[in-house]
């Protein structure tokens, strides 16, 4: 059943990636993070680069990026000082990365390798100060055995970092009816986190901190709003309300690992 899965995921994002109104083109391959960010909706250079800040100083730290997709957070934790190790089931996505690292101006001094399977098949020679997920755990179906499997991977002291979306009535209508820059990057398996994932996280980890983004916030998103000022407007109604109301994504900072015996 499990490999049934991966072959199913790795099969989609391989079609997903050919279609390249989805993604980064050639052209831009070479963006340094500054530039890449600027292209981005403000929502997203807000929650991407909230969830990288969290990781503190990069330099010479070790990083799992998992699920990479083309990159994007790969080069951005590389160009700040980070070993990463960007992993993902898709070769397609791994190709990206490999072509888009070439072409960037630091490639000479960064340090990114590469790995194209599931995560329990990697034999990796050292732990990782710091898992990154960007939107990919809401893919995993077996939640409980993924914490697994970071138990073995992430050093002592070490981080698991995320941004997902959530699931919620609203937001779910919107993902499904809606029309957004985006519409069609979904597989058949994944699923948006829901309470039960927080509460696995909660198993595994002793410290589980969470910055919620709320329905001000969504406008931002599924209406993609780029006048600054109304951006500025919303994200400020968000932060009044904690991102408590209908929260559609969610970044965590999740540390000391307290594993099953807990």
């Amino acid at each position: 059943m499990e490999n049934d899965y991966i072959a199913r995921e790795s099969r989609e994002w391989d079609e997903i990636i050919k279609d390249k109104k989805h993604f980064i083109e050639p052209a831009d391959y070479a963006l340094s993070e500054q530039e890449y960010c600027e292209k981005q909706y403000a929502i997203w250079r807000e929650i991407v680069l909230k969830a990288i800040n969290l990781c503190g100083n990069l330099s010479g730290k070790r990083v799992l990026d998992f699920g990479c997709g083309v990159g994007n957070t790969s080069i951005i934790l590389a160009e700040r000082g980070a070993k990463v190790t960007a992993l993902d089931i898709s070769p397609e996505m791994i190709g990206r990365v490999q072509k888009r690292l070439t072409a960037t101006a630091f490639h000479h001094h960064c340090d990114i390798s590469y790995s194209v399977e599931p995560l329990e098949k990697c034999k990796f020679n050292e732990k990782f100060d710091i898992i990154f997920c960007g939107a990919v755990l809401h893919h995993i179906p077996d939640f409980d055995n993924l914490m697994r499997e970071f138990s073995k991977n992430l050093s002592k002291g070490g981080k698991l970092i995320f941004y997902e979306p959530l699931s919620n009535i609203v937001a779910n209508l919107i993902r499904h009816y809606g029309k957004y820059k985006g519409k069609g990057i979904h597989t058949q398996d994944e699923c948006p986190l829901k309470k039960n994932h927080i509460k696995i996280l909660k198993k595994w980890f002793a410290t589980v901190n969470l910055i919620y983004y709320g329905i001000f916030s969504a406008v931002t998103r599924y209406w993609l709003v780029n006048s600054p000022y109304l951006f500025q407007s919303l994200l400020w109604l968000d932060r009044l309300f904690r991102g408590r109301l209908l929260p559609w994504y969610v970044i965590g900072e999740c540390s000391h690992f307290i594993g099953e015996s807990s």
